[in-house]
């Protein structure tokens, strides 16, 4: 049977509650690799940076998730898979937080994603884009509208036209052998692959350009992939009624370095 942790106690899976709806909380999902968690320190670092700025003063410390963490692959048995926290405060101000551990996800194993494009679905940003918080409402419905469409992500631009993120990652463009992604002043998420990705890029001398970018510039694009923490990069193959070489050249080179530096693709 598998095992998740509800406010430190080891329970059943089944008795890990969904966080409630409508409160202030924040959340990490990270890679299991051979049974350690891929990036442990910087999801721990974004984290508690995130129950800084909301203000969640019984959320876990780092130390007890990564204990919690080691005590629950073990429990579970997990080699490769997914691990996911979150810590939240509901209407009667009472914190909690919970962590669940589960097999690859059924994305984490494609090769490239098909991808559409939602202009001017997200709400306005402001000071809270920078952390994973509960509030994502916009980017589960719209991720959700483009699934049962037969897409694997959907690409999001904000009210005033310009390119986000994806709904689950963060998007590059490869235009004339450089690479553009959306800057942070326009408030994607500051994403831990996107990170890494830019000093790989920085490493193979890659020019890349952090800026304003309308949702037209995608459909322009050479080449397209997107990056997060469960699947390191993937080219985007299809971008709706458009097919993109997946991989193309560009991107190739940086999921070959990814392999190297990090020891999986």
């Amino acid at each position: 049977m598998m095992k998740g942790i509800v406010n430190g106690r080891l329970v059943p899976a089944s008795a890990v509650p969904v966080e409630p709806a409508g409160t202030i909380g924040v959340f990490e999902t990270l890679r299991l690799q051979s049974g350690r968690p891929v990036f442990f320190a910087e999801h721990a670092r974004r984290y508690a940076a995130g129950c800084d700025y909301f203000g969640l003063r019984g959320a876990p410390e780092t130390k007890v998730l990564r204990e919690a963490a080691t005590e629950l692959v073990r429990s579970n048995g997990l080699v490769d898979g997914v691990l996911r926290w979150s810590a939240w405060m509901d209407e009667l101000n009472i914190a909690g937080w919970s962590m669940q551990a589960g097999p690859p996800r059924p994305h984490m194993l494609k090769r490239d994603f098909s991808a559409t494009i939602a202009a001017s679905a997200l709400p306005a940003a402001g000071p809270e884009a920078p952390y994973k918080h509960l509030g994502r409402v916009a980017w589960r419905d719209q991720l959700t509208a483009a699934r049962a469409a037969g897409f694997d992500e959907v690409l999001l631009g904000d009210q005033q036209g310009r390119l986000v993120e994806g709904a689950v990652s963060n998007v590059f463009l490869v235009q004339g052998g450089g690479l553009l992604t959306p800057a942070l002043d326009c408030w994607p998420l500051p994403g831990i692959t996107r990170a890494k990705v830019l000093a790989l890029a920085g490493e193979l001398c890659l020019t890349v350009e952090e800026r304003t970018l309308d949702c037209v510039a995608a459909h322009g694009a050479d080449e397209i992939f997107v990056t997060n923490a469960l699947i390191g990069l993937r080219p985007v193959v299809r971008l709706d009624d458009r097919f993109l070489p997946a991989p193309g050249p560009v991107t190739a080179r940086l999921q070959q370095a990814w392999q190297r530096t990090y020891g999986w693709a």
